[in-house]
């Protein structure tokens, strides 16, 4: 089996917010084959997109995704 030539990680983060649908659309326009996400689910078991433990560095706010329901965030 090949390894594919790119892989893109939480979409085109150069040019666009990470894991947005505009990202990973972006980033498959530019030859991805594969988009990779992170899912996490929020308080009330929705699934959101979001690679770090915590909401500080995107969100700026402090906790866990898991700690705030989906209408918080």
């Amino acid at each position: 089996m090949a390894i594919p030539q790119l892989v893109a990680h939480r979409g085109y983060t150069l040019h666009y917010p990470e894991n947005t649908l505009l990202g990973i659309e972006a980033a498959i326009r530019a030859g991805a084959r594969y988009v990779e996400v992170d899912i996490q689910l929020s308080a009330d078991q929705v699934p959101i997109l979001l690679h770090d433990k915590t909401l500080q560095r995107v969100c700026g706010i402090d906790g866990a995704a898991h700690n705030y329901t989906l209408a918080q965030l």
